[in-house]
């Protein structure tokens, strides 16, 4: 193997014979890199900065939930949710319900709710009431809308470069095999 240099950008190329003539063909485009290891440690930087976006993006989320979700609305949480975060719609069911049975004093709209006693849960200390904690929903849902959207942007050249990572580390390290 060889890398012949272009303006365009460098290659590897391999050497074989066909039908008795010298033939060549690439086996991979280095870019600018001289060296099939200066692409491999590129690649390989690019694929770590990579992961930590979607990482950085992952750890949004769970700091939301953590920092800001959990200890704010810890009572309620507990009281209604066993302590998991609910989803949005399930709190605004819960949410509607409330409103009805408060409005209309008919708890056979919702069982489960005698009056207000799922608004009365997320009154928080500070004054902070159950569309404050939609809001917080609202938000963490946007947060794991952004990670999502990150992974997925992420994973296609994520593939391409694990695939030019395992060429190149068999180019590097001798394991390429000729076909």
């Amino acid at each position: 193997m060889f890398v012949r240099k272009r303006p365009s950008g460098n290659q590897l190329l391999e050497s074989y014979r066909e039908g008795g003539k010298s033939r060549q063909r690439v086996i991979f485009n280095l870019g600018h890199h001289e060296t099939p290891e200066a692409a491999l440690t590129e690649a390989e930087t690019e694929l770590e900065a990579l992961q930590g976006k979607v990482e950085a993006a992952e750890a949004r989320v769970d700091r939301h939930v953590e920092e800001w979700i959990k200890p704010r609305w810890q009572h309620g949480l507990e009281e209604w949710h066993d302590g998991e975060i609910p989803t949005l719609e399930d709190v605004i069911e819960r949410a509607r319900g409330a409103v009805l049975t408060r409005r209309y004093g008919d708890s056979s709209l919702d069982p489960n709710l005698q009056h207000s006693d799922y608004a009365q849960a997320f009154v928080g200390i500070h004054g902070d009431d159950l569309s404050e904690f939609i809001w917080d929903l609202r938000n963490l849902e946007d947060l794991k809308a952004e990670a999502s959207a990150v992974r997925e942007d992420a994973e296609p050249h994520a593939i391409i470069l694990r695939n030019q990572i395992e060429l190149l580390r068999g180019v590097v390290f001798g394991s390429v095999v000729s076909e």
